[in-house]
């Protein structure tokens, strides 16, 4: 597969040059202290291209791969019957905002974003496309239901067959968990109606539009146009975290999440 991908033939990604203005710490953290070394190629797209051509021509790689398993299983005559996921844990965020690797001590989209396809002829109609955000801990429920086993009430996970279908109401918010890597920066995300709010303890927010600013270059935290959106977004965190997510280091960011959608002053 080496040399199946033309490096030049790669455009620089949008957010390649990000000035990480208006940006949380832990980004810089993350950039010029944890990866220095690695990046010495920084703002030098024509070296990403290099890298991200051997990324994708890997890709290409593990697509035939599948494509292999997906023929036996046709061959077999299983396909029909067989459930297919494609998934992943997380994503990288290679070459993007200036040249970085792995998955970050951020949740930018390019690690917390990844595929998922669900393949099972049984609940899901061919050609079926959804925007409406879910987690791989979906996964779970999702083979569980499949294999005809009860989901149990206290799982962080719901049967896509079920969405897929349409028989099941689904939440309009999705919460996610990002605690960083190589610094450890406890983070909790919610994402709902186009928009993604990050709660960090003793760091920076952060807010983005993905509709209108899906590379995250404009931080609107502080934006006063845009803090009845955070506000509702952060209430949205508080309830889910009152339920699931308050013992501990998490306890700490509640209370100051708390003390802001109370309108109370943090001292």
């Amino acid at each position: 597969y080496a040399g199946a991908v033309n490096p030049t033939e790669i455009e620089e990604l949008p957010n390649f040059r990000d000035t990480y203005a208006g940006k949380p710490y832990r980004h810089i953290i993350h950039r010029d202290l944890k990866q220095s070394g690695k990046n010495r190629w920084r703002g030098d797209w024509s070296a990403w291209q290099g890298i991200l051509a051997r990324c994708y021509e890997q890709i290409l790689q593990l697509d035939d791969a599948i494509k292999d398993v997906v023929e036996t299983l046709k061959a077999l005559g299983l396909h029909d019957n067989t459930i297919i996921i494609f998934c992943a844990d997380h994503g990288d965020s290679v070459a993007s905002r200036g040249g970085l690797w792995d998955k970050a001590s951020t949740f930018t989209e390019e690690v917390g974003r990844v595929p998922l396809f669900v393949h099972y002829p049984a609940k899901i109609r061919q050609g079926f496309v959804s925007d409406q955000p879910v987690s791989n801990m979906d996964v779970t429920a999702t083979i569980l239901d499949a294999a005809g086993v009860g989901v149990p009430d206290h799982f962080d996970s719901r049967s896509l067959l079920d969405f897929a279908d349409g028989d099941a109401a689904w939440p309009e918010a999705l919460v996610c968990e990002h605690n960083g890597h190589d610094c450890e920066i406890l983070q909790r995300i919610v994402i709902k109606g186009g928009w993604k709010y990050t709660a960090a303890l003793f760091d920076g927010d952060e807010l983005y539009d993905l509709d209108n600013d899906p590379n995250e270059l404009t931080n609107l935290v502080d934006d006063e146009q845009s803090l009845e959106r955070k506000r509702e977004l952060q209430e949205t965190l508080v309830r889910h975290m009152d339920t699931n997510d308050s013992n501990g280091e998490s306890a700490k960011l509640l209370h100051r999440l708390r003390l802001e959608t109370n309108g109370d002053a943090v001292s």
